[in-house]
């Protein structure tokens, strides 16, 4: 691994690139780091916009759920609550039934088609 490090530095210095990720990204669309930054920069304030939504959606069915069942409300969605709420958000707003959708997935299809 370290040699393939060396080699892909070496590679850059020949072309006249700072680095390996430098030389990837011009060939590739970002053509340069600054970009890629740029990118990652924009689309940070955007995500942030939209996960403040999320949360609160998230939040809500919480609260909702909690007053139903009887347990305090803690105001969070804890690491162990998000994917319960995610799903619950799917089936309730966007109508999809996990376990229906299961059945056009087969694990082995699935296995099969990622090797």
């Amino acid at each position: 691994l370290e040699k393939l490090i060396d080699l892909r530095q070496r590679h850059a210095d020949l072309l006249g690139y700072p680095n390996h990720a430098a030389y990837v990204q011009e060939t590739k669309m970002a053509k340069n780091p600054d970009t890629v930054e740029q990118f990652l920069s924009n689309l940070k304030a955007k995500m942030k916009v939209l996960w403040e939504e999320e949360k609160k959606v998230l939040l809500n069915l919480k609260s909702v759920e909690s007053e139903e069942l009887g347990l305090e409300f803690n105001g969070k969605i804890e690491k162990e609550d998000f994917r319960y709420y995610t799903t619950k958000v799917v089936e309730k707003f966007y109508s999809v039934d996990q376990e229906k959708l299961r059945e056009y997935f087969p694990l082995e299809t699935v296995t099969e088609g990622m090797m």
